[in-house]
């Protein structure tokens, strides 16, 4: 499954009822079906990412308004993640 940081929901017939987004990096849970459109963790408070140096790290959701600028590729975004 490809998964970008502001899915839509685009499932035709939309059989779990779920609203049609956007969804963003936010706590999830094993029983809610729309979940599907996010990334989230068992982990409380966050979750685990690997980065493109080869790191990987742990982000809190409060990230979630930096993950659009995280994800490209040449955006030439500067993202500081000292607070996250």
């Amino acid at each position: 499954m490809h998964m970008g940081m502001s899915e839509l929901n685009v499932i035709p017939g939309n059989p779990y009822s779920c609203p049609p987004g956007p969804y963003s990096f936010s706590p999830g849970s094993l029983t809610e079906q729309c979940d599907m459109f996010h990334f989230w963790s068992l982990h409380s408070g966050g979750a685990n990412f690997a980065f493109a140096d080869g790191s990987v790290r742990f982000l809190s959701y409060s990230a979630a308004p930096i993950m659009p600028a995280l994800a490209t590729r040449a955006g030439g975004e500067v993202v500081n993640l000292e607070n996250y």
